[in-house]
């Protein structure tokens, strides 16, 4: 009995709870969705637009909470960015790389490891270089390709290249 009038109290205080404080759902307004605001107000410029926040109420009017750090409503939270671009552009040739070498078709990877040349000459992780050893060591199997395959798989630890160079190329 005791519990059932504690629970009546802390129910009933939660329900009138603080004027700022969410209340819960009705069932009346479960049903009741609150719209995002139409096109032309997204993109304001107004700080009113950007600084507030509505939520869910069980009342007919919705609670509005000021949040500065809030938004604009159209805002990317991760734009595309011409590195981004550029960054799915050589996954998209390495993949292929990957692929033509699955097939073993050295024309293929020749035709896009100069595509991958052109994209980005660096080099940075020396991938350009291993899929140039692969290509030899398919083209002419032999002594010269093994030894440039070894080569690359001592100085590049941390090739993902390296498997493939010790299946093709060493053993």
């Amino acid at each position: 009995m005791l519990l059932v009038a504690l629970g009546l109290v802390t129910t009933a205080g939660w329900l009138i709870g603080k004027p700022d404080t969410v209340q819960p759902p009705s069932a009346a307004a479960e049903s009741q969705v609150v719209a995002e605001p139409p096109p032309e107000r997204r993109a304001s410029s107004e700080p009113e637009a950007r600084s507030l926040l509505v939520t869910h109420t069980s009342s007919a009017a919705a609670t509005v909470h000021h949040a500065p750090e809030a938004e604009a409503w159209d805002a990317h939270p991760h734009p595309i960015t011409p590195k981004h671009i550029a960054l799915q552009r050589e996954l998209q040739l390495i993949a292929a790389l990957n692929d033509a070498l699955d097939l073993r078709d050295s024309a293929s990877m020749r035709s896009v490891l100069a595509d991958y040349r052109a994209h980005d000459p660096r080099d940075e992780n020396a991938l350009q270089a291993g899929y140039a050893r692969l290509i030899e060591c398919i083209d002419a199997p032999g002594e010269a390709s093994r030894e440039a395959g070894q080569a690359y798989y001592d100085a590049n630890r941390a090739s993902t290249l390296r498997r493939f160079i010790r299946r093709i190329c060493l053993e």
